[in-house]
Parts: C-alpha cells; sequence; structure tokens
C-alpha cells in the first residue's frame, strides 16, 4: 500500500494511506477542499461537524495539504484535505465549522450527506 507523509492535529508527523478507501470503510469524513484564488491558508486545529440532528459534533483527525493554524501557506488554488471522525447514521446534515469565530474563518452551513461521506467544497472566487 502507497502512503504519503502528513501531520496530525498534535502536528505529529502521520502516514496515511494514499489510498482513503480504507477511511470510508471506518466511517470517516473527507473533505476535499479548494480555496480559489490568492490566499494565505490555515485551518485551526479546533475545526469540527456539527451534526444538525441529532447535535452532535465530530473532530479533525488529520489534514493534509494545508497548514495548522498558527503556521500559514501562500498560494494560488490552493487543496487541501480533510479528515473527521463519522456522525451518527440519523444525521442528514451537518456544518462544517473552522473552531472558534474570527474573520475569514470556514464556515459552510447544511452539508447533504452522502452515502460515501466524501465532499467537494470551494471557497472564494
Amino acid at each position: 500500500m502507497d502512503y504519503i507523509n502528513s501531520h496530525n492535529s498534535d502536528n505529529e508527523k502521520a502516514e496515511m494511506p494514499t489510498d482513503l478507501s480504507i477511511l470510508t470503510e471506518e466511517k470517516q469524513i473527507i473533505i476535499h477542499c479548494l480555496v480559489k484564488g490568492e490566499a494565505v491558508l490555515s485551518i485551526r486545529p479546533d475545526c469540527f461537524l456539527m451534526s444538525n440532528k441529532p447535535h452532535r459534533k465530530s473532530f479533525l483527525l488529520f489534514n493534509f495539504g494545508v497548514s495548522l493554524h498558527p503556521k500559514t501557506s501562500y498560494g494560488v488554488d490552493q487543496t487541501f484535505t480533510l479528515i473527521f471522525g463519522g456522525l451518527d447514521k440519523e444525521c442528514k446534515k451537518f456544518n462544517f465549522i473552522e473552531g472558534k469565530l474570527h474573520e475569514g474563518m470556514f464556515l459552510v452551513q447544511d452539508i447533504i450527506r452522502t452515502e460515501d461521506d466524501v465532499y467537494h467544497i470551494t471557497f472564494g472566487e
């Protein structure tokens, strides 16, 4: 199995399989993000998913291609992937919330749940 290097939420080196199907089998939620245009980018390690019903949180497990705050990266049309713990089967919609309220935070509401729990979100332009 092929592996890529990244860091977990404690910023420790973690090796993850390049084939992410193993994660969907374990019911983790994968969000592929695209930030269009020029941006200084980082993600807060306390970001989470909040299910609408029942009201539960799912926390960030791994991040790929994005720095954890306070580190930043600069680029154009940046892509990154976030992996969260699973949500209850009863959950039909959820929100992606980047931790505490702050200017420029990522917030996506009412994401409709899919069977494979893999999502593609675009921010910006």
